[in-house]
């Protein structure tokens, strides 16, 4: 089934070796420990090997008597023994989230005063060679504050509040209000997405 399950047998070294007629070949399920702090791209091997139960050695290489029936069994161009490498890679996606604010009052000037807006912006930026699939944003608004009504914004362009339009933007109040933004899957040459959106201090 390519998974381990109950019905495998776990192979024990030296135990349970399996056996091969001629020409008869075995399913081997390898399950690989992958360390969780690898970085990406980085590559793990794993090797398989087979010996014939004789022994091994140079062609032309004899074992008395160890062949059927009582004869002399004799190593054959392959060397009697063979080994076979898979390998993994590591495929990573890191999202940095930056977020900053620009406030602006009623006189033109930044003190956070009421009536004052204040404008979010969050940067998100993508590196790895992986996809983050289905990537929302969300952000609460904040405590004493009043969303600006159709105020989201991806990448410049204007988002609508609606959260059952086609668009990515939406502005929601339950349980709490927030704005959300639905990147879709983002990887490394998506480049950095910029979200923006303003509440005026009450």
């Amino acid at each position: 089934s390519g998974d381990f399950s109950a019905g495998d047998v776990a192979y024990d070294p030296g135990t349970n070796d399996p056996v091969l007629a001629p020409d008869a070949s075995v399913d081997v399920l390898l399950v690989n420990d992958i360390p969780a702090d690898l970085a990406d791209g980085a590559i793990g091997l794993s090797e398989l090997g087979a010996v014939a139960a004789t022994g091994s050695g140079d062609p032309g290489d004899l074992f008395p008597g160890d062949g059927d029936d009582g004869v002399d069994a004799i190593v054959g161009t392959s060397g009697a023994d063979d080994a076979i490498a898979g390998q993994y890679v590591i495929s990573d996606i890191e999202l940095a989230v930056v977020k900053s604010a620009t406030v602006l009052d009623p006189f033109g000037g930044s003190s956070p005063m009421p009536g004052a807006e204040i404008t979010y912006r969050i940067v998100v930026t993508p590196t790895g060679s992986e996809t983050a699939v289905n990537t929302v944003i969300t952000d609460p608004i904040p405590a004493n504050t009043t969303y600006s009504p159709d105020s989201i914004s991806l990448n410049g362009g204007a988002l609508t509040d609606d959260d059952t339009d086609a668009d990515a933007g939406a502005y929601t109040t339950t349980p709490a209000p927030e704005i959300a933004v639905d990147l879709g899957d983002l990887t490394e040459a998506s480049g950095a997405q910029t979200i923006e959106f303003t509440v005026t201090i009450d």
